[in-house]
């Protein structure tokens, strides 16, 4: 892990998060913790479908958070977030 301010400076703001890592609820949940803080306008996180844990943490995560959230099922799965306006 690294610190995010040391890695990535505070004012950039990515337009695309995507997250293809380790397919565990616990890993999915850390780095959407992590990497969220950067509020990013769109993140999409691949293997939903084929990972239950994946989709299990993208849908605990998303309680209380500005994102709206579709999840596509072709290609092992897929979820693209966009920040609410």
């Amino acid at each position: 892990t690294c610190a995010l301010p040391i890695c990535f400076p505070v004012t950039i703001r990515p337009t695309l998060l995507f997250i293809d890592t380790l397919h565990t609820y616990e890993h999915v949940r850390e780095e959407l913790d992590l990497w969220s803080t950067l509020n990013p306008k769109y993140i999409v996180v691949h293997d939903t479908e084929s990972f239950p844990g994946v989709k299990g943490a993208i849908m605990e995560w998303l309680v209380n958070k500005h994102y709206d959230c579709w999840f596509v099922a072709p290609n092992n799965g897929v979820a693209i977030m966009r920040a609410k306006q």
